[in-house]
């Protein structure tokens, strides 16, 4: 937006009466408050409920009715009923009110459907996504290491037993036998008698 427009909606929004009688509410934004309810119960959105607007609302929503058109504004509505990011529900918190909605700078976004939910193969991964991937292969890979440590120190104790086992064998296959002592030593190979 241009400088001069900026200017003269700025002069537009200060020579607003304030106190402006109630009927333009119910011609120009009446729908507003039972369509933002409605399509709030529609998608269980946790913005809000609205019971009124306040004043700067009003002539908020007014504006951008003439700005934008009030086809617009429902869609700007839908778009936020639906986003997760807009209703809190992707752990990452977003000033979920109708000022931020109706502001100058995020009408059009939300409007656009900047926050729209896209699949995860449509949308680019946020940095948090991408640090949480990266943490989750370091710990997989990390684990994957220590296993494989843990399968090449058990099956390094198992030739051990093995080579024990062995050992033990071929010390009693080699081991003289009593009657082997008995010719050796004759018949004092016992000591204990």
């Amino acid at each position: 937006m241009n400088k001069k427009v900026a200017k003269e909606k700025a002069v537009d929004r200060q020579s607003v009466n304030v106190r402006e009688p109630q009927s333009w509410r119910s011609q120009e934004i009446g729908w507003f408050i039972p369509f933002w309810n409605e399509q709030r119960r529609k998608y269980q959105a946790r913005l809000p409920a609205l019971l009124w607007l306040t004043t700067e609302q009003e002539h908020e929503l007014k504006f951008r009715q003439a700005d934008y058109g009030v086809e617009v504004v429902r869609q700007m509505v839908l778009n936020a009923m639906q986003s997760d990011f807009l209703n809190c529900r992707t752990g990452k918190h977003a000033r979920n009110d109708l000022d931020f909605l109706l502001s100058d700078k995020f009408f059009p976004r939300v409007a656009q459907g900047r926050y729209n939910d896209l699949k995860t193969e449509e949308r680019p991964k946020t940095a948090e996504e991408l640090r949480r991937e990266t943490a989750e292969a370091y710990r997989a890979q990390q684990e994957a290491r220590r296993a494989e440590a843990r399968r090449i120190e058990e099956e390094e104790r198992e030739r051990q037993r093995a080579r024990r086992q062995r050992e033990y064998e071929e010390w009693l296959r080699q081991r003289p036998s009593a009657a082997d002592l008995k010719k050796i030593l004759g018949d004092n190979y016992l000591l204990d008698k």
